[in-house]
C-alpha cells in the first residue's frame, strides 16, 4: 500500500507541476510578446515622427517647403516616460543617390550597411519594416519622387529579452516553491485515502479472523460426523447443535457487516434532517426499555429509567431503534447481579440527550479511545461467551452520526460506564 500511495503521490505532484509550468509559461510568454509588440509600436512611431519632423528638409515642392505647418518633434526632460533611440534619416530618388537628411545628426550608418539597407528598402512599399540580416528597423514614406527612410538599431526593441530572463528566474523560483507546497499538500491530501485503506484492510483482516473460528468449528464437526456415519443423528446431536450455533453466529456477523455497509452508504448520502420523517424518540426508547426490563429482572440487575415525554427527532425508525437497543444490550451484558442499569432521555438547553449507564466493570483508559472501532472489544475473554463481535458500538456510533448526533462514552471505577447520545434540539412535531 505504501508503494501505491507513493506512486500516486508522485503522479499528483507531477500533474500539479506540469499544469503550473504550462500556466506560468503561457502567462510569461504572453507578457514578453506583449512587451515586445509595445516596444515595436513605440519604435515605429518614433521613426514616423522623425520622418515627419524632417520633412521640410527633403520636400522638393516649394509650396511644401515654404509651408508654416510644423510636424511632430522630440522633447526631453520633465520626467517624461519616453526613452530616446538612435535614428538616422536618409532620402533618395528612384534613380538618384541617397543623402543624409540631417547632417548634424550624431547617428549615421556605415557606408556598407547603408548601401545594403537602401538597396533592400528601395523597392519596398511605404510603411514600417525590418532588416534582420542588418539588425535594423525602418520606416519609409514617399512624396512625389523622393523617398525618405528612417533607420534605427533593432536592439531598440530587445528589452523583452532581459524581461524574459527575469521572468524565467521568477518562474523557476515559483515552481520550486510550488514543488515544496505540492509535497506538503499531496501528503495531506492522500492522508484520508491512506486512513481509509488502512481501515478497510483492518476490517477485512478482523472479519476474516472472526469468520475463521466458526468455520474451523464447522469443519471439525463435519469431520467428526463423517467418521461416525454409522451412528444415529441423536447420538451425534452435540456436533449438530454446535454446528447450528456456529452458523447462527456467522449469520449474525454477516448481518452486522451488511448493516455497517448500508449504514456507511446511507451516511454518505444522508439527506438533510429536515427531509427525514419525525420519530417519537420518547416512545421508541420507552418500548426498548420495557423489553430489557424483563431481561434485567431475570439476571437480578437493578433497572431504572426516566423518559421525558414528547421528544421527537427526524430520522429512520429502524436505525434509531437499533441504536437504542445496542446501548441497552451492551449495558445489560456488562452488568452482573446486584448491579444497576439506568436510562435517561431528556431535553437540556438546545439538545436532546439520551444516557445509558451501568455500574458494572468500567472501561480502562487505554480502551476508551478505541471503543467505537469495529471489531474492538475491551473484554476479549467474554467475546465467545456473550456472542459479541465488537461491531455493535461501531454501528451505534454510525447511526448516531447519520442522524446528526454524537455518541460518546465516559467510564470510571466510581461512576461505572455511561454512553451519551446528543442531538441538536429539533422543532419536529410527532
Amino acid at each position: 500500500m505504501d508503494d501505491k500511495l507513493k506512486k500516486l503521490r508522485i503522479k499528483l505532484i507531477a500533474m500539479i507541476m506540469v499544469i503550473m509550468a504550462l500556466l506560468i509559461g503561457i502567462v510569461f510568454t504572453s507578457i514578453c510578446v506583449l512587451d515586445h509588440q509595445r516596444s515595436l509600436n513605440d519604435v515605429y512611431g518614433d521613426l514616423q515622427s522623425a520622418i515627419e519632423s524632417s520633412r521640410t528638409a527633403w520636400l522638393e515642392s516649394p509650396e511644401e517647403a515654404g509651408s508654416t505647418k510644423k510636424g511632430p518633434h522630440f522633447e526631453f526632460g520633465g520626467g517624461g516616460k519616453r526613452s530616446f533611440i538612435p535614428i538616422s534619416v536618409y532620402s533618395f530618388t528612384d534613380a538618384g543617390p541617397f543623402t543624409l537628411v540631417s547632417p548634424s545628426s550624431p547617428y549615421t550608418l556605415s557606408d556598407e550597411v547603408l548601401e545594403n539597407a537602401i538597396q533592400s528598402v528601395r523597392d519596398a512599399s511605404d510603411g514600417n519594416g525590418s532588416l534582420p540580416e542588418l539588425g535594423l528597423l525602418y520606416a519609409k514614406r514617399t512624396i512625389h519622387d523622393t523617398s525618405v527612410v528612417a533607420f534605427t538599431d533593432a536592439s531598440s526593441v530587445s528589452g523583452w529579452q532581459e524581461l524574459a530572463q527575469t521572468l524565467a528566474i521568477v518562474g523557476f523560483c515559483t515552481l520550486a516553491v510550488l514543488f515544496v507546497i505540492s509535497l506538503i499538500f499531496s501528503k495531506w491530501a492522500l492522508r484520508p485515502i491512506k486512513e481509509a485503506w488502512s481501515t478497510q484492510q483492518r476490517f477485512i483482516s478482523d472479519a476474516s479472523h472472526e469468520l475463521k473460528t466458526p468455520l474451523t468449528v464447522l469443519s471439525a464437526n463435519m469431520s467428526i460426523l463423517q467418521k461416525n456415519m454409522d451412528k444415529t443423528i441423536a447420538s451425534e446431536s452435540q456436533w449438530v447443535e454446535s454446528s447450528q450455533e456456529e452458523l447462527a453466529n456467522m449469520r449474525e456477523l454477516v448481518d452486522e457487516m451488511l448493516f455497517i455497509a448500508s449504514a456507511s452508504e446511507a451516511s454518505a448520502q444522508r439527506p438533510d434532517a429536515t427531509s427525514m420523517e419525525a420519530q417519537d424518540l420518547s416512545k421508541l426508547v420507552g418500548g426498548q426499555v420495557l423489553q430489557f426490563e424483563s431481561l434485567a429482572f431475570e439476571n437480578h440487575i437493578e433497572f431504572d429509567s426516566s423518559i421525558e415525554e414528547g421528544i421527537c427527532i427526524p430520522g429512520d425508525h429502524a436505525r434509531l431503534q437499533r441504536l437504542v437497543r445496542t446501548l441497552l444490550d451492551n449495558a445489560c451484558k456488562y452488568s452482573g447481579a446486584g448491579e444497576r442499569v439506568s436510562v435517561h432521555l431528556f431535553r437540556k438547553a438546545n439538545e436532546v440527550v439520551l444516557e445509558v449507564a451501568n455500574s458494572g466493570e468500567h472501561i480502562s483508559e487505554e480502551d476508551l479511545p478505541h471503543i467505537f472501532e469495529r471489531f474492538y472489544r475491551a473484554d476479549k475473554a467474554r467475546v465467545r461467551e456473550n456472542g459479541s463481535y465488537g461491531l455493535g458500538l461501531s454501528i451505534a456510533y454510525d447511526i448516531a452520526r447519520e442522524h446528526g448526533g454524537q455518541l460518546s462514552v465516559a467510564s470510571s471505577p466510581e461512576e461505572g460506564t455511561t454512553f451519551t447520545v446528543r442531538w441538536a434540539a429539533s422543532p419536529s412535531a410527532c
